[in-house]
Parts: C-alpha cells; sequence; structure tokens
C-alpha cells in the first residue's frame, strides 16, 4: 500500500528544493492544470485508509478565476458482529469489499487585496459525490460549498495556501473542511502537498468524524496568470 505519508514528507522537501534562477514572478499564479494522487482515512473503524487520484485544472485573471476536479479513490471494509453467547466474544467477519468513490468538484472564486506576493480568496461551487459499496448498492450527496482563505508566495519558488470550505451536502448534517497546501516551483513547473481534514455529522449519526486526505500533486502553470 503507498504510504501517502512518507511521500508528502518527501514532497515537501523536493519543494523546497526547486530553486532556479527562472522561477515565475513571486506572485501567485490562477491558471494550470492539475494531476494527483491522494491518501483517504475516513475516520470509521470499518474501513481502511484507501488510496486514489485526482485531475483537475483553473482558469483565472487578476481578480476572477473558475476551477474544476474529478477524483477517484477506493476504501476496503469489513463489518463484524460479535456472538454474545460465547465467553470469549469471538467477532466474526460478515461482509467485506471495497468501497469505490468519485468525486466531482466544479466552482469560481474572487481573489486579491493583498498585494502582489498574496491574496485572499472567496470561493463557491457544487460538489457532486457518488460511494458504490458492490453488488449493485450504491449512495450519492450532492450540494453546494463556500469557502475562504489564502495564498501567499513566501519565496519565488515557494508557496503557501491555506483554505476553510463549508459544505451543504444532501444526507450530512454538517461538514466542514480545513485545506494547507505547499508547493514549490520550477519555472512553469510545481510539486505540491497537503493535508485536507474535515469535521463531518452524517444523517443519523450521533457524534462527529474526523476524515483526513494527505496530498500529493504536480502542478503546470499555463499563460501569464
Amino acid at each position: 500500500e503507498l504510504n501517502m505519508r512518507s511521500v508528502f514528507g518527501v514532497a515537501i522537501v523536493a519543494a523546497a528544493l526547486l530553486i532556479s534562477g527562472t522561477a515565475l514572478a513571486a506572485k501567485p499564479h490562477y491558471t494550470y492544470v492539475e494531476l494527483g494522487l491522494q491518501q483517504v482515512d475516513l475516520d470509521e473503524a470499518d474501513f481502511d485508509s484507501g488510496t486514489g487520484w485526482n485531475i483537475g485544472g483553473q482558469w483565472g485573471n487578476e481578480v476572477f478565476h473558475i476551477f474544476g476536479q474529478y477524483a477517484q479513490f477506493s476504501n476496503d471494509f469489513s463489518y463484524t458482529y460479535e456472538i454474545p453467547t460465547m465467553p470469549t466474544r469471538q467477532s466474526i467477519t460478515v461482509e467485506s469489499g471495497s468501497l469505490d468513490t468519485t468525486q466531482t468538484r466544479l466552482g469560481f472564486g474572487v481573489h486579491g487585496l493583498l498585494g502582489e506576493k498574496a491574496d485572499l480568496l472567496g470561493e463557491a461551487g457544487y460538489l457532486y459525490h457518488k460511494g458504490d459499496y458492490g453488488d449493485g448498492f450504491d449512495e450519492s450527496s450532492d450540494g453546494l460549498f463556500f469557502g475562504g482563505g489564502a495564498r501567499w508566495m513566501v519565496m519565488d519558488f515557494l508557496e503557501l495556501k491555506g483554505m476553510i470550505y463549508n459544505y451543504n451536502l444532501t444526507d450530512v448534517d454538517s461538514l466542514q473542511s480545513f485545506d494547507l497546501d505547499i508547493i514549490g516551483y520550477l519555472g512553469k513547473f510545481g510539486i505540491g502537498g497537503g493535508y485536507q481534514y474535515q469535521n463531518a455529522k452524517y444523517d443519523g449519526a450521533d457524534e462527529y468524524m474526523n476524515p483526513g486526505v494527505f496530498k500529493l500533486y504536480v502542478r503546470y502553470n499555463l499563460g501569464p496568470n
């Protein structure tokens, strides 16, 4: 199984080493294409951590940007029950399989206000989420999201980005995510890593859960913006 935590650590080191005299001007870039890997922890006892991939892109000018992303990932699961009449209360696996998930994310945003090296961001969009458990059983959820945060070119070749999103989805009582990314650039080419922490309460659940996603991606900047 791919150890995304180790890969994420390597990505941070690689990003910091991508120093070049041909690096882009020290301002955030808003037009690019991106391809990435991810490790997803659903924070549910019956589900293992899963891996997947995503592809996306963004177009922007000096004040406005639009973006889209498609992602797939899989988490193995096994449901168990305990036999109460046995002294050892032995757990027996009654079902196992793989949860295959797809997500499509589309949105737009505005940016600016902090000068050349940094921007405040406001974003809004639509998310469609589908999970397939096999044997003809699947479930889906969709809705709108809103978010805000900032991008900062710490150096000509190194960027930090932080975002907070709130989602209003069907079958979900409450969902927020907190995203942190670091990206290193060599000319128009970038290597990035990040982590997304979620605070989620699903319909009918008594407690909040905290899924997490480690991300590693490559980016290619397009155009002047």
